[in-house]
């Protein structure tokens, strides 16, 4: 039985098809929660490295945003402690994989692992915008999948020509491989040597996602530039 009753093979509605963002250190600008509701993020996930998320928990609460934890999982160990630290407190839940998809967290333990832990609540998978061709993917195939469409860490994302990001190639790409709620995950940090993110590389999808709000509050613009 899936652990939450908002997909089916073709139609997600649940709390990340709408507008979020993952933040990366609690403190100054991420803690305006009101502003962004205001803006149109419906939800934020907090990186579980860090622990002094108390202001930007109580304001979520507050403004009724919906918060979690996100952290990028490297065992199984690690991807249980994430579930567990969420589901006392928090109806949401990121877990992000790279590599790993190929090795110790393989989509078939992921979904293992989920239903096991009799968590309620919604999770996401966040992975690279352009998934490893020999991952089947099926076994999530009711979660939204967050690809890291970040031309910062792998330039064959990028096209130079039209100084976009090559969305549409890696969202067919995802769904060949089983991805049936395949979402886009913006890149707003900086890194040479494209410099910071913008939200001109990307199409006015929706939903879109940030990583990290922590960036997308300077240099490149402010949150409302970055929604569709």
């Amino acid at each position: 039985m899936p652990h939450v009753a908002v997909a089916t093979a073709d139609h997600y509605s649940g709390v990340f098809s709408r507008p979020g963002a993952l933040v990366r250190t609690p403190g100054g600008n991420v803690e305006d929660v009101a502003r962004y509701k205001t803006a149109g993020l419906s939800w934020l996930l907090l990186n579980a490295e860090h622990a002094d998320w108390y202001t930007v928990r109580m304001r979520c609460a507050q403004q009724q945003i919906p918060c979690g934890l996100w952290l990028h999982c490297r065992t199984v160990d690690q991807l249980r402690d994430l579930i567990y630290r969420n589901a006392a407190a928090h109806s949401i839940v990121g877990v992000n994989v790279e590599a790993e998809l190929r090795t110790t967290l393989t989509p078939a333990v992921i979904r293992r692992l989920i239903d096991e832990s009799g968590y309620q609540g919604e999770v996401a998978v966040i992975t690279y915008g352009w998934i490893q061709n020999d991952v089947d993917m099926a076994p999530l195939a009711d979660l939204p999948v967050m690809l890291e469409c970040f031309p910062a860490d792998d330039p064959n994302l990028w096209d130079e020509e039209t100084r976009t990001v090559k969305w549409a190639d890696c969202e067919t790409h995802a769904r060949q491989l089983g991805v049936q709620h395949p979402m886009l995950l913006m890149q707003a940090y900086r890194r040479q040597p494209l410099g910071w993110g913008r939200p001109s590389w990307y199409p006015a999808v929706s939903p879109r996602h940030v990583y990290t709000l922590d960036d997308a509050t300077g240099e490149n613009g402010p949150i409302e530039d970055w929604l569709p």
